[in-house]
């Protein structure tokens, strides 16, 4: 299943939303859509549905958007892992991402050197963007 996932910060109307960054590019370039075409939407946390392109343009892409169904239900796992490398970290996250991982754990163990904990690459953004990017690969490579 290949879905363009939305936030609320991306809604500019009720059941519009505007998008202009990769997601844009996907649907675009990926999907090679056009005014008029659906296209399947999920909202980040919420419901899934579809969408129809209302305005596309160089830059961006307006939709209306119609969510309906519940989201399919995460896999009952639980991974407990030890705080990896920060160099890792964006591989690891989006791999279990990737995976459909309902819960994770990240510990410190013996062999995490201090300096881990205060990486940028582990702050609230960034691992909210791994993981999202993680479930965007997961429904590109289901198009295909």
């Amino acid at each position: 299943m290949n879905i363009i996932l939305v936030t609320p910060s991306d809604f500019i109307a009720e059941n519009t939303v505007c998008l202009s960054d990769t997601r844009f590019q996907q649907i675009k370039k990926i999907h090679k859509s056009i005014v008029g075409d659906s296209v399947r939407m999920g909202q980040l946390n919420g419901l899934i549905g579809g969408g129809v392109i209302n305005a596309i343009n160089d830059s961006s892409v307006t939709l209306h958007c119609d969510f309906t169904e519940s989201p399919p239900k995460k896999l009952p796992l639980k991974i407990i892992l030890s705080l990896p490398r920060p160099k890792m970290i964006r591989r690891i996250f989006r791999t279990i991402a990737e995976m459909g991982v309902s819960e994770l754990i990240i510990i410190n163990s013996y062999k995490v050197e201090k300096s881990f904990w205060k990486s940028p690459a582990i702050t609230e953004e960034k691992v909210r963007d791994y993981l999202i990017d993680g479930y965007v690969r997961t429904s590109k490579q289901n198009k295909d």
